[in-house]
């Protein structure tokens, strides 16, 4: 005698929680209706795009963004012990007093000088770029072109600057920080006030990493 035939039944799929097994429904799904947030007033910086171009860790980009009078020129001044201003050539950067690696100055940010960096650079590809950032609408441009071209980029951010006379408040908008980190830079905060000692060791030894890992130091 034959058995009667049981019926296959199927069962509704679950979503499975850490602590509660739920069932979902089985047939219509139902739209949840979510209402944003009021988004935050910012300052004026547009969208940092992010390069498709592969990162390439034999080319370097140091910025130091910073308001006016935060101390990024006074940065480059104590790295190169002298008045500093953007050449059409590289310079030597002494990382002691014998090793030094070859560096393209950019001081005085392109936004400050109402240019574009390509007319700085002109036909250049320089391998380690220093470079002033003034924050204000505009600076992306600059931190555009260079993610473009596939440097590994690092940003001091000097906040408080030297003559930002609001105390100890660090930020009133986080937005262009963000931006960056979103985008594979790697940002510092430094105060503008404290002795650039500490910043400068900070682009030394950068500069000594990248040098030693590309065979790229040089000795007087």
């Amino acid at each position: 005698m034959k058995k009667p035939a049981t019926k296959k039944t199927s069962t509704p799929d679950t979503k499975v929680s850490s602590k509660v097994a739920v069932k979902a429904p089985a047939k219509a799904s139902v739209k949840k209706s979510v209402k944003e947030a009021p988004k935050a007033k910012t300052k004026s910086t547009a969208a940092i795009k992010v390069s498709a171009k592969r990162v390439n860790t034999s080319k370097v980009f140091i910025g130091l963004l910073g308001e006016k009078g935060s101390g990024r020129t006074y940065t480059w001044q104590k790295i190169f012990n002298t008045r500093v201003h953007t050449s059409k050539n590289t310079r030597r950067f002494f990382l002691d007093g014998i090793d030094y690696i070859e560096i393209f100055l950019i001081n005085g940010s392109p936004v400050e000088r109402k240019t574009d960096v390509k007319n700085i650079l002109g036909d250049k590809q320089p391998e380690f770029v220093l470079c002033s950032l003034e924050y204000k609408p505009g600076v992306e441009k600059t931190i555009d072109f260079f993610l473009a071209e596939g440097y590994r980029m690092y940003i001091i951010y000097l906040k408080p600057g030297y003559s930002d006379n609001k105390g100890l408040e660090l930020f009133e908008d986080y937005s262009l920080v963000g931006k960056l980190i979103s985008a594979g830079v790697t940002v510092s905060i430094r105060s503008g006030k404290e002795n650039p000692e500490r910043r400068i060791s900070e682009i030394r030894e950068l500069a000594l990493g990248w040098a030693v890992a590309n065979d790229k130091l040089k000795a007087d």
